[in-house]
C-alpha cells in the first residue's frame, strides 16, 4: 500500500511539474553525451534558458592556430635551458586551464634530481608558468 501511494505521489509530482513547467515557460532538455577520444565536449544549453556555462572544445596538438607537442616540449626545454638528451618527459598534456584562461600544455619532466613543471600557452606558445623542485 505505501509503494502504491508513493508511486502515485511521484506520478502526480511529474504531472503538477511538466504543467507548471509548460506556464511559466520552463523547458526541460534531455542530454545525451556523445564520446570521441580526441576531444571532449560541454553540454550548453541554449543562451535563452537562464543557464550559462563556456562551451570548451579541446583542439588535437597541431589543429589549425595551436601548437604541437613537440612544439610544446621544445619551448619547455628552451626555458629550463636543457636539451631533449638531458631529460626525461613525465607528462605532456593538453589542458584548458581556470587559472590561465586558455589551452595550454602542461609538460612535465626531470633531469637527476630535479623535476620541472611548464605550462605552455597552446596558441601563443608563451611560458605561462615554470616550476622546479628537488625531488627526495
Amino acid at each position: 500500500m505505501k509503494k502504491s501511494i508513493a508511486i502515485i505521489l511521484i506520478c502526480v509530482a511529474f504531472v503538477i511539474g511538466g504543467i507548471l513547467g509548460g506556464i511559466i515557460g520552463a523547458t526541460v532538455y534531455e542530454v545525451a553525451e556523445e564520446i570521441d577520444e580526441a576531444r571532449e565536449y560541454d553540454i550548453t544549453p541554449p543562451s535563452n534558458s537562464g543557464y550559462s556555462s563556456d562551451r570548451i572544445q579541446q583542439p588535437s596538438s597541431g589543429d589549425e592556430g595551436y601548437i604541437t607537442r613537440e612544439n610544446a616540449k621544445e619551448i619547455a626545454l628552451e626555458k629550463a635551458g636543457l636539451s631533449t638528451n638531458d631529460v626525461k618527459f613525465t607528462k605532456i598534456e593538453l589542458e584548458y586551464g581556470d587559472n590561465y584562461g586558455v589551452w595550454y600544455y602542461e609538460v612535465e619532466f626531470r633531469k637527476g634530481a630535479v623535476e620541472y613543471e611548464i605550462a605552455v600557452d597552446a596558441v601563443e606558445g608563451a611560458v605561462l608558468s615554470f616550476e622546479s623542485d628537488i625531488i627526495d
